[in-house]
């Protein structure tokens, strides 16, 4: 039965076990998302003395965890809650993003 965010049980909380569309593209093999979000997390952990920009680095880590797209739903409010964890980590603001710059915003992933 599905719950009131139009989720099944085992959805809720756990990896998908299907594909799934955003936008135009397709988000990474359902195979595979296990391994790729182990692969992301220890990229969100390398030391604080990185040689890239921060603020690239931000935005590099949080396309990668979209594509990857983990969950059945959530994954945008996620992905930029982990942003803005990995920000105030590094020492930089946490990016808002206003509902007037979601367009610009949506370039990120193009």
């Amino acid at each position: 039965m599905l719950n009131q965010h139009g989720l099944y049980p085992n959805e809720k909380g756990y990896f998908r076990k299907y594909e799934v569309s955003i936008g135009r593209s397709f988000g990474l093999n359902h195979v595979l998302v296990p391994e790729a979000v182990e692969e992301w997390c220890e990229a969100m952990n390398i030391p604080k003395n990185i040689t890239d920009g921060k603020e690239a680095r931000s935005k590099r880590l949080h396309i990668d965890y979209e594509k990857i797209h983990p969950f059945a739903d959530g994954n945008g409010r996620t992905g930029r809650m982990f942003m803005n964890w990995w920000r105030i980590k590094n020492g930089l603001p946490i990016l808002v993003i206003l509902d007037s710059e979601k367009y610009e915003y949506y370039k990120w992933f193009l």
